[in-house]
């Protein structure tokens, strides 16, 4: 099935979180959910290096030892961080592997809440200078193929 994508815009959100999401086709199917683009900018420099994105998501195919919500996405600085005058500030962070991590949900995404952690686990306040954006990259699990394999490989279990 083809994949759908969803765009969440920094002037949409509140804090790390976007509700009211547009309805998507098929949004209440099975699908599996990953991170295609991902950009924070922050207005003041951070202290830090990187930074885990985690999706507030219920998933069926994600563990963590911490038992904490589903990294979604890691983030590292930027390499377009040259200012005018010609310094270097580390305020851009971009997806490092786009598609690597993919939750398995069925979730229908009416809400979607971020939470974003510095590189010790130490969660990250957005404010309302710093702009976060975000692809979601959505592929539907195709029901009448999981059906048809299930029928055809009965059969073969008697």
């Amino acid at each position: 099935m083809p994949s759908k994508y969803l765009f969440l815009e920094n002037t949409n959100r509140n804090l790390s979180v976007w509700d009211n999401l547009p309805t998507l086709q098929q949004s209440s199917r099975e699908c599996y959910v990953s991170a295609s683009s991902v950009k924070l900018i922050f207005d003041d420099v951070p202290l830090f290096y990187a930074v885990k994105l985690k999706i507030d998501l219920p998933v069926m195919n994600y563990a963590s030892s911490s038992n904490s919500i589903p990294v979604i996405a890691m983030l590292s600085q930027g390499t377009n961080n040259i200012t005018s005058s010609g310094t270097t500030e580390n305020k851009v962070f971009e997806l490092i592997h786009a598609d690597q991590i993919q939750l398995f949900s069925n979730d229908n995404l009416k809400r979607a809440k971020f939470v974003l952690e510095d590189e010790d686990g130490t969660e990250i306040v957005l404010d309302s200078d710093d702009k976060l954006d975000i692809m979601l990259k959505i592929d539907y699990v195709d029901q009448l193929a999981v059906t048809n394999q299930y029928i055809s490989e009965q059969p073969m279990r008697l």
